[in-house]
């Protein structure tokens, strides 16, 4: 909720899948931490409109 909350977006499924995704992927790599896995998702999506950009993983971002 908190990238939502950053951008000022309305909560999406599609957003949400991605996001959840990308968090999951976050926190395997060490990110436990809500604050952490919050800036680390702004940082990989640091405009609403990449999440229509990108394909629905995360790898594709990196």
């Amino acid at each position: 909720m908190s990238w939502y909350h950053h951008f000022g977006v309305a909560v999406s499924e599609h957003d949400s899948q991605i996001l959840c995704s990308a968090a999951i992927q976050l926190f395997n790599n060490g990110k436990t931490d809500v604050d952490d896995l919050a800036a680390g998702l702004i940082e990989m999506f640091p405009a609403p409109d990449l999440l229509k950009i990108n394909a629905p993983s995360s790898q594709s971002i990196h």
